[in-house]
């Protein structure tokens, strides 16, 4: 058997051919030539990849996730608590599982300060100038902090970026005075103010 393709045959088999795009994407191929067919069984159940965000909390992981449902209009899925035996007291949430945007999130309680950073933030791309306010105005409150070119960090220390669609389509303009008037007018900006730079776009 070769995974470079020669046209021999070992026990009339065709010979392995190793093709990575056709596993990435799942394309169906017959089995005597996928790689696939040499790894799994029959019965085995190709799974989509999924990545789910954990949000780490000392106590508020429940008080977090239903902050953010209400911030973006999702669904609070479940509340597990942390079993008895366990380091933390009987009946502590352990995690809070919710849905903004069809994205999958869990808040997690580990019984100490969680401490954030902008190394990752979740970024939003408002189409409105009226969607911008709302969800700058909603994650800021209550002690969170503003700051610059539509970057904020909520209550909790978590970061995000509230950038309206029109801030990259607008910056990718391939007139380059036109982007550089766009992301110059973003920079002097905390929350993205949508007419300001499209004025800045057609004074350019």
């Amino acid at each position: 058997m070769s995974a470079t393709g020669n046209t021999h045959r070992e026990n009339g088999r065709p010979p392995f051919v190793f093709n990575p795009t056709a596993i990435y994407h799942q394309t169906p191929i017959a089995p005597q030539t996928s790689f696939l067919y040499l790894c799994l069984s029959p019965k085995t159940k190709i799974m989509r990849a999924k990545i789910t965000p954990f949000l780490l909390f000392n106590h508020e992981a429940e008080e977090a996730a239903k902050f953010y449902v209400s911030v973006f209009n999702g669904k609070l899925l479940k509340v597990d608590h942390y079993p008895e035996g366990t380091p933390m007291p009987p009946e502590t949430v352990l995690t809070a599982t919710f849905e903004i945007f069809g994205l999958t999130m869990t808040a997690l309680n580990w019984g100490q300060e969680a401490k954030y950073s902008e190394t990752i933030s979740f970024a939003i791309e408002p189409e409105t100038q009226e969607e911008t306010d709302h969800y700058w105005n909603a994650l800021i409150a209550d002690g969170g902090e503003e700051g610059p070119c539509g970057w904020l960090k909520d209550k909790y220390g978590v970061s995000w970026q509230v950038a309206p669609e029109i801030l990259p389509r607008l910056m990718s303009d391939p007139n380059p005075k036109k982007s550089s008037a766009v992301m110059m007018a973003m920079m002097k900006m905390k929350k993205i103010i949508i007419k300001d730079l499209q004025a800045a776009y057609d004074n350019a």
